[in-house]
C-alpha cells in the first residue's frame, strides 16, 4: 500500500465566501479530488476549494481525477483512493452499510451477563437465549495457553465464510458450532423470532460511540462498562446487530489488498472469566519481504485489553528469524510493576522455547501512537 502524509492544514481558495470555513469530512464520505502542481515540480492535492501539500503522490500524472473515500476526518483527514472495479465497490457498498450499524462487542457482552441475573424481568425464552450464548464465549483460561489459543483465533468469526464454503466433509461440523459470528447470528435469528412473537419493535442500531475497524491503527483497550439498566429484547437485538456490523467491518478491513505484499488481521474476541467479560482486541500482520534473499516473514502482534483488576494493556510484538520484540504499556502504575517484576522470568519462558528475545520493554502509560493520531494521520491511503 502507498500513502501520501499530509504536511499541512487545508487552505482555502479564491473563493472568498469560504473563506475561513473549515473542511468537515464525514467518515465515508465520497470525494472527487485532482492532482495538482504548484510552483517547481511540487504537487499537492485539491479537493473541491481546498488544496492539501502531501508528500509521496508519487508516480500520479498532474490532473489526475481522483475517486476519494473518508477514512477520518479533521485537519489531516485520512482517505483512501478508490479503485474502479466492481469487488473494490462491492466491499465500498458493505462497508457504508454497517459503518453507521457498528458498535462495540462490550454492550452486547454486558446485557448478556445482564440478562443471566435472577432478576432480570426477561421473557425465559430470551434469558435462555442469553445464557446459551454466554456459554458460548470463550474462555479467558484459553487464551493462556497455547494450544488453544490457535482455536481461539480459528472461532473468532473472521473466516466463517471461508469454512462454510469448503467442500462437504472438509470440516469439522462442531468447529461451526464453537464459532463466535455464527453463535451472535443465531442468537439475532432467535431474538428476531421472539420479537415478532412479542409483538415487539425492533431498535435500529445505533452504534457510533465506538471508532470503526481500521487496519492502519493499532488496537485500543475498551473499559467494558459493568452498570446496565433496564433494558428489554429489542435492546439485546440493537446490540447483536451493532456487534456484528462491527465484525463485518473487521473482516472487510482484513481482506487482502491488491498491490500489498503484507496481510493483515482484525480480530475482537470477548473472554469470560467468572461473571467478568473482558474484550481481547488483535491486530495481526504478516510482513512479506521484498528482498528475494529473505525468505522469513515477520510477524506483528499488536493487542490491547482492559481486565477490571489490572487496568487497560497494550502490547506489540515482531516476531522474525526466531527473534522476539517485545513491548508491553500498562496504564496502572500497579501494574507496570507486576511486569517489571516478571520480566526476567519472562525471558527465560521464551528462551526455553528456542525463542531469542532481543528486547522486552516495559512503560507505564499508553503506545505514544495513541497520543499523536492525528498528527501522524495518512492524507490519502492509495491503492495500487
Amino acid at each position: 500500500m502507498k500513502t501520501i502524509t499530509a504536511t499541512s492544514s487545508a487552505t482555502q481558495l479564491a473563493n472568498k465566501t469560504e473563506a475561513n470555513a473549515a473542511l468537515r469530512l464525514q467518515v465515508g464520505q465520497m470525494l472527487n479530488g485532482k492532482v495538482m502542481q504548484g510552483e517547481g515540480a511540487e504537487k499537492f492535492l485539491r479537493i473541491g476549494r481546498h488544496d492539501f501539500a502531501a508528500q509521496g503522490l508519487g508516480k500520479l500524472p498532474v490532473g489526475a481525477a481522483l475517486k476519494l473515500e473518508v477514512l477520518r476526518g479533521g485537519d489531516l483527514p485520512v482517505l483512501r483512493l478508490l479503485q474502479n472495479n466492481s469487488a473494490g465497490q462491492l466491499v465500498r457498498n458493505l462497508r457504508l452499510l454497517d459503518l453507521p450499524r457498528q458498535g462495540s462487542l462490550s454492550k452486547l457482552t454486558g446485557l448478556l451477563s445482564a440478562a443471566n441475573l435472577s432478576q432480570s424481568e426477561l421473557p425465559t425464552d430470551i434469558k435462555t437465549l442469553a445464557n446459551q450464548l454466554l456459554a458460548k464465549l470463550p474462555k479467558a483460561l484459553q487464551a493462556q495457553q497455547s494450544a488453544e489459543l490457535k482455536t481461539l483465533l480459528q472461532n473468532s468469526g473472521l473466516s466463517l465464510e471461508h469454512r462454510l464454503g469448503q467442500p462437504p466433509g472438509t470440516v469439522n461440523p462442531a468447529l461451526l458450532h464453537s464459532d463466535l459470528k455464527a453463535a451472535m447470528l443465531i442468537f439475532q435469528h432467535e431474538l428476531k423470532r421472539l420479537l415478532n412473537t412479542e409483538k415487539q419493535s425492533s431498535k435500529q442500531p445505533t452504534g457510533k460511540t465506538t471508532p470503526p475497524p481500521n487496519r492502519q491503527a493499532s488496537p485500543v483497550a475498551q473499559i467494558l462498562s459493568t452498570t446496565i439498566g433496564n433494558f428489554q429484547t429489542a435492546d439485546l437485538l440493537d446490540a447483536v446487530e451493532s456487534a456484528l456490523a462491527r465484525h463485518r467491518l473487521n473482516q472487510l478491513e482484513s481482506l487482502p489488498r491488491e498491490g500489498e505484499l503484507s496481510r493483515v488481521w482484525l480480530m475482537e474476541i470477548p473472554l469470560v472469566e467468572k461473571e467478568n467479560t473482558d474484550l481481547l482486541q488483535l491486530r495481526i500482520e504478516q510482513q512479506k519481504s521484498e528482498q528475494e534473499d529473505q525468505f522469513e516473514d515477520a510477524w506483528v502482534i499488536e493487542f490491547a485489553i482492559a481486565p477490571k483488576s489490572l487496568g487497560p494493556i497494550h502490547a506489540k510484538l515482531k516476531f522474525k528469524n526466531k527473534n522476539l520484540f517485545l513491548t508491553i504499556w500498562a496504564e496502572e502504575p500497579l501494574t507496570e510493576n507486576i511486569f517489571q517484576r516478571y520480566k526476567d522470568t519472562l525471558l527465560s519462558q521464551l528462551r526455553a522455547t528456542g525463542i531469542t528475545s532481543e528486547q522486552i520493554q516495559i512503560f507505564k502509560g499508553k503506545p505514544p501512537e495513541q497520543h499523536n493520531t492525528e498528527k501522524h494521520s495518512p492524507l490519502l491511503e492509495q491503492q495500487a
